[in-house]
């Protein structure tokens, strides 16, 4: 997958009611939210685009929590898979095709969070900075950090280490492609995704008129921006990032 592999390529929103999923997210951000191509045996969903541009999907879900999922590039799906497992995690969802897509599997770490091993099928551009409403960044909360960096290495060939600010990263090469944090006690493991907004208190205002929440007012990212932590309408957990001028 070239400058794919081990990087974060695609969300995905799980939830039990994708019209007003629909409805939140095409007024909080501006996305548009179309209809998805059919595939065969594929459940109906729905693209999520940013200006224009494919970014992730509102998939129907009945019986599990609405969340955000994160796929991540790999050059083998079924062999991200068995590396899961013999890392001491588990496989949620098998490696399973979509036609004329890609093949993906979803994986358990072990402590709770879910991530998306991901291959997709012919030539995929090359990966560009986000733009605005575009997502950005993601950030593991970790019930245990050193299970967590053993597994992540072991299936993505991560390494972490800590950035010139002080924060735990998850690295591809040179490049960084998520945050590793220690979880509050008590807290089982979870990913968080962050989308770019201009103003994060306009942002966050649109987000409680909507129907959302605020579970993190705004936090500075040292040499880099604010952060706040939102919940959707539905109960689905995203970050929202400003950056520094």
């Amino acid at each position: 997958m070239g400058d794919r592999t081990g990087r974060f390529v695609w969300r995905e929103l799980m939830t039990n009611d994708v019209d007003a999923s629909s409805r939140f997210y095409g007024e909080l951000f501006g996305w548009k939210i179309d209809a998805a191509p059919a595939h065969e045996g594929a459940t109906s969903h729905r693209l999520i685009l940013a200006d224009g541009k494919q970014i992730g999907d509102i998939m129907p879900m009945i019986g599990v929590p609405a969340h955000w999922t994160s796929y991540v590039g790999v050059d083998d799906v079924d062999a991200a898979a068995s590396r899961a497992t013999e890392a001491g995690g588990n496989v949620v969802v098998p490696p399973t095709d979509i036609p004329g897509v890609g093949r993906f599997a979803v994986l358990g770490d072990g402590q709770g969070a879910k991530i998306t091993a991901f291959r997709g099928q012919g030539t995929a551009p090359p990966m560009e900075r986000p733009g605005l409403w575009e997502f950005c960044w993601e950030q593991l909360n970790a019930a245990n950090a050193e299970r967590a960096t053993d597994f992540y290495a072991r299936v993505f060939d991560w390494k972490a280490e800590t950035s010139d600010t002080g924060l735990g990263v998850f690295n591809v090469g040179r490049t960084q492609v998520a945050t590793l944090l220690q979880a509050p006690p008590g807290v089982t493991s979870h990913w968080i995704t962050y989308v770019v907004v201009p103003k994060l208190g306009e942002a966050r205002d649109r987000a409680k008129r909507l129907g959302g929440k605020v579970y993190v007012e705004e936090m500075p990212v040292q040499g880099m921006g604010r952060i706040s932590i939102l919940g959707d309408n539905v109960g689905a957990v995203l970050g929202i990032f400003e950056a520094d001028l």
